[in-house]
């Protein structure tokens, strides 16, 4: 089992995957500082700091009156939804 393990552990961090996000998810995403290109491929470590910073930006930013999501806020939850299908 320490064998399966460590090779998670080495392949983590490598995987890339590239998310096709619409004109509406971009203009969200540009309000979101990350140091690399969201357009691009990312790389594991990358799609985990854009979940935690638009999971983050949605708490600040996406919650209206009476605890209504507003429309940024769903758009945050469709950049989630979408990190969460990789």
């Amino acid at each position: 089992m320490g064998n399966i393990d460590q090779h998670k552990e080495k392949v983590w961090g490598d995987t890339v995957s590239k998310i096709k996000w619409t004109s509406e998810q971009i203009k969200v995403l540009q309000n979101i500082k990350v140091d690399f290109d969201v357009t691009d491929e990312l790389n594991d470590d990358q799609i985990i700091e854009l979940d935690e910073k638009v999971t983050h930006f949605f708490v600040m930013n996406g919650i209206g009156a009476n605890d209504t999501v507003t429309p940024v806020g769903r758009i945050c939850e469709s950049i989630i939804d979408a990190i969460s299908e990789l």
